[in-house]
């Protein structure tokens, strides 16, 4: 991942349409976007590894996204074998973002995201937002909330998603 440069920058109708910053006032808009760094990724390159720690939120602005676990598999006799498994796809303009975790604490990345095809990102990490939440406590409480919004959804899709799990792997070994 490298730094681009940009003669197109972000523009504030673009951040609004992003669901984390649609409480933002025009004044908010404009701090979130100095603050996010422009960043180009070539297609089949990752940007996040699953494992590592992450501290940063992505905004895809162009390009696509897989991102995949790793499952780890056990069978009779058998050492580990690590595989991946591609959980879902991203693509530029669907509210696509990534790694919003990463502004709330500073944690081990859940998944690896690849470039599946160029890729124009824009980056917040944590140190940066959470000087703007400190100088302008509206935004950070208004783009607080909207991450909580979103990471409570996303675990109660996990939440029905291992209740499916666990209901089939019963099941099968019935």
């Amino acid at each position: 991942m490298k730094p681009f440069p940009t003669n197109d920058p972000l523009s504030l109708e673009f951040l609004k349409s992003i669901s984390l910053f649609r409480e933002l006032s025009p004044e908010q808009l404009e701090k979130i976007r100095r603050t996010m760094k422009p960043i180009h990724c070539r297609k089949g390159e990752t940007i996040v590894r699953e494992g590592e720690q992450g501290d940063s939120l992505y905004i895809m602005r162009s390009g696509e996204v897989e991102m995949t676990k790793t499952l780890v598999l056990k069978g009779a006799n058998r050492n580990f074998e690590d595989r991946d498994k591609s959980i879902t796809r991203l693509r530029a303009g669907e509210d696509s973002f990534f790694g919003e975790i990463g502004l709330l604490v500073r944690t081990v990345r859940t998944a690896t995201v690849r470039a599946t095809e160029d890729c124009e990102l824009y980056e917040i990490t944590k140190p940066d937002f959470d000087d703007l939440a400190g100088a302008d406590t509206d935004l950070g409480l208004k783009v607080t909330r909207a991450l909580a919004t979103i990471v409570c959804k996303r675990l109660a899709v996990a939440s029905q998603d291992i209740i499916k799990l666990t209901t089939a792997l019963s099941i099968a070994i019935r």
